[in-house]
């Protein structure tokens, strides 16, 4: 099965293998749906600002979590009220 452009692009950016370049494409969707990102904003930060978060998922393997931080970074903040 061949690689899409997109997942060639996570494979050459983060250094994925095909399996996980899929699954990397499967996650960008899942996030840019929740936050309103598009997938390809989402993979930039990821290739410059998210080196903590890819450790992490290259030691513990744990999509779920990866996904969980990088929404918690890029989600906005909510402002609390003032009084």
């Amino acid at each position: 099965m061949n690689l899409s452009e997109f997942e060639l692009k996570i494979s050459t950016n983060l250094s994925l293998s095909e399996k996980d370049s899929r699954k990397m494409d499967r996650t960008l969707d899942d996030i840019a749906q929740e936050i309103g990102m598009d997938k390809f904003e989402i993979l930039d930060f990821i290739s410059y600002s998210a080196d903590e978060e890819l450790k992490n998922l290259q030691f513990n393997y744990n999509w779920e979590i990866f996904r969980n931080k990088l929404i918690k970074r890029l989600k906005p903040k909510r402002q609390g009220k003032s009084s």
